[in-house]
């Protein structure tokens, strides 16, 4: 009679190089995380990047198995100096190809208020 387990529970070596075989052969997303931070009259901070033409949210590209909230307090302290409370997901969202770059699945928090 054969064994009713699933495989991962029979050979949890097989399991993992099944996994593996899947996440070398899958496709890989850029993340970015953006923070909405209001200041005591409401204004909403935006940064004006050197790199590129616009104006933005701050927040920034996350790093290789960096959550997208660490990202956001992470690249706030490194660019602005602030050290932020990220509050509650406000959307993901997607980032169409553009120029040079890939696809982005772009995560977008909101934040307590400066000055708060």
């Amino acid at each position: 009679m054969a064994d009713d387990k699933p495989l991962y529970e029979r050979d949890l070596d097989a399991w993992h190089a099944h996994l593996a075989e899947g996440n070398a052969t899958q496709p890989r997303k850029r993340v970015g995380a953006d923070i909405l931070l209001r200041d005591e009259h409401d204004r909403l901070l935006l940064v004006d990047p050197a790199y590129k033409p616009d104006w933005d949210l701050p927040g920034g590209m996350s790093e290789a198995n960096e959550p997208p909230a660490e990202t956001v307090r992470r690249e706030l302290k490194e660019e602005l100096g602030l050290e932020v409370v990220v509050g509650d997901l406000l959307c993901v969202d997607w980032v169409s190809p553009h120029g040079p770059w890939d696809d982005i699945a772009d995560v977008r928090f909101l934040g307590r208020s400066l000055g708060a």
